[in-house]
């Protein structure tokens, strides 16, 4: 779970890699903060997986 500085700090970092690039590292750079960015919007709307116990 993020804070709610990271989370923006992460948005601003996204929308500063240009959509065309080609280096491998700002691709990897954008693929990382996507993954990061969806995975706290999904912690934010669902609730976490708890087991029954038996």
């Amino acid at each position: 779970m993020l804070s709610e500085t990271e989370y923006n700090h992460m948005q601003n970092q996204l929308k500063k890699i240009p959509a065309t690039s080609t280096t491998k590292l700002q691709n990897n750079l954008r693929k990382r903060l996507t993954k990061q960015i969806k995975e706290h919007e999904c912690a934010l709307n669902y609730t976490s997986f708890v087991p029954f116990p038996y």
